[in-house]
């Protein structure tokens, strides 16, 4: 048992000693959120063998969706392989759902390999929640308003592509990998309930995604791995409200009046990242750690019903630093990862022009006149379990993260502070099974998320002002303490892998 424990020690120190490193690489990135927000599983359109295993990934490949996340992982590939994974997801109280058919290839050769993905998608929107039904005042002449449940606002298409491609060398020890991403944007799920009230709204976009990967194999079945990633996220939100104003209090007769509002929705994020795993000594443990930064820009944030700011713009600093161990023994496959992630995000809104404050000085146009600052402490916990019975293998597991911020808000108008701190849990218990033939493999994966929903803030005692928000980062000043309304996100996802030469 001594030479054990001496080994754990030994590859906790070199992990934490890796963590340190400046020039430390990301490949992943890191979702910042202010709000308890119910999200669905719009973006994981990628094949994954381990997702059933509450996703453990640091000690234990995946090498399926390894090559997605890092390039040049896909210089590991035994064989070649096609593959679909058709998902669906439903979110809870009415709040959207999606169906997903992604089908791509992974190819590999004695020096170059590489693959890719296209995938199309339908989000169905969630409901806007309560809708007026007035009478209108006959005096006035009536308004044309726009149509309601057109088709687009039922109903949107995503399409997304993805290519990679990579070469080996050193005797195929080393990889270097590069890949690219294009989305085209209709819907982000949720966004339908993002403004209170509004009459309809229309989304447009697009992400992009690059990456460059390293991976090195070095002696003593060690891996060391490193990724840089840029993404650029764009949404524009052309959403129409409808106000209704009484124009005879007597008969209780209403005129409505069209609004239009234009909101816009960036994050440009720089990553970077850095991997090692290693075997314990005489054992059939593996261990490794990760240490991951996050630059992000936020040019333009949309004006949410949450928020007392609007359209403020801002930046942030992210990062994880993760431990995980793996036992593959037998029949019997089992992983753990624990993942630290200290965040620190700023944003303010800008002066329109120059104005007074309470003392009776004067911020300048373009001035901060109101300056945010969030303080994260988040942090996660995914376990997995895998046993085989010949063909067949079934999977458990379960995904714990934990949400900590502190808001420090500065309002240099009127010389006030305020502090506000939130904390928030999402479960996320994963199952799933695979059948093994010798010309495929079948894989059915299952997850549910509870601990998110619809979030409001606690307004006059409890009236509550109901909104949804979500898109890939949330990062927003909420103007009174949260309330949440919970919803469940059920994912299925079914998925074939045909190997071929």
């Amino acid at each position: 048992m001594k030479p054990v424990v001496s080994a754990v020690t030994r590859s906790l120190l070199l992990v934490l000693a890796l963590a340190a490193l400046p020039g430390a690489t990301a490949a992943q990135l890191i979702a910042l959120k202010t709000v308890p927000v119910a999200r669905g599983e719009q973006f994981n359109i990628f094949p994954t063998r381990n997702a059933s295993m509450g996703g453990v990934s640091i000690a234990l490949d995946d090498m399926l969706l390894d090559p997605f996340v890092n390039p040049a992982k896909g210089g590991r590939l035994a064989v070649s392989e096609f593959f679909s994974s058709p998902t669906v997801y439903n979110i809870g109280e009415n709040g959207g759902a999606a169906r997903s058919l992604p089908v791509g290839a992974l190819f590999g050769s004695a020096g170059w390999f590489g693959g890719g993905i296209a995938a199309m998608q339908q989000i169905d929107m969630g409901g806007r929640g309560w809708q007026p039904f007035f009478q209108t005042d006959p005096v006035f002449p009536p308004v044309p308003l726009p149509p309601r449940n057109a088709l687009s606002d039922l109903s949107s298409t995503n399409k997304y592509i993805q290519g990679m491609v990579g070469r080996k060398f050193g005797d195929g020890r080393f990889a270097l990998a590069a890949s690219a991403m294009f989305a085209d944007l209709n819907a982000v799920d949720g966004t339908e309930n993002l403004y209170g009230g509004a009459w309809s709204i229309d989304q447009y976009g697009h992400m992009e995604d690059y990456r460059l990967g390293f991976t090195a194999a070095l002696p003593g079945e060690r891996t060391l791995e490193a990724v840089l990633v840029h993404n650029r996220f764009s949404m524009t939100h052309d959403v129409t409200f409808v106000d209704w104003v009484v124009t005879d209090s007597t008969n209780w007769f209403w005129t409505p009046t069209v609004r239009d509002e234009r909101n816009l929705d960036k994050t440009h994020t720089w990553g970077a990242h850095l991997g090692y795993v290693q075997p314990l000594r005489d054992t059939n443990w593996r261990i490794g750690g990760i240490f991951t930064v996050n630059r992000k820009q936020h040019p333009k944030i949309p004006n949410y019903v949450l928020q007392n700011i609007p359209r403020d713009p801002g930046h942030s600093w992210a990062y994880n630093i993760g431990v995980g161990i793996s036992k593959q023994e037998g029949p019997t496959t089992f992983g753990l990862d624990l993942v630290y992630e200290p965040a620190v995000s700023e944003t303010w809104q800008e002066a329109d022009g120059p104005t007074t404050t309470a003392d009776g000085s004067i911020i300048p146009d373009l001035g901060r006149t109101i300056e945010n600052r969030f303080n994260f402490s988040n942090a996660s916990v995914n376990l997995g379990l895998t046993r085989e019975v010949k063909k067949f293998a079934f999977q458990l597991g379960l995904r714990v993260k934990g949400y900590d911020y502190r808001l420090r808000q500065r309002d240099n108008v009127e010389l006030t502070n305020r502090t506000q701190d939130e904390q928030w849990m999402e479960w996320t218990p994963t199952w799933g099974a695979r059948l093994t033939f010798s010309d495929l493999e079948l894989r059915y994966v299952g997850r549910a998320t509870s601990g998110n929903g619809f979030p409001s803030v606690n307004l006059f005692g409890g009236n509550e002002n109901t909104a949804v928000l979500r898109t890939a980062d949330l990062v927003l000043a909420p103007d009174a303490p949260l309330t949440l309304r919970d919803a469940t996100v059920v994912t299925h996802q079914i998925a074939i892998s045909i190997p071929f030469r």
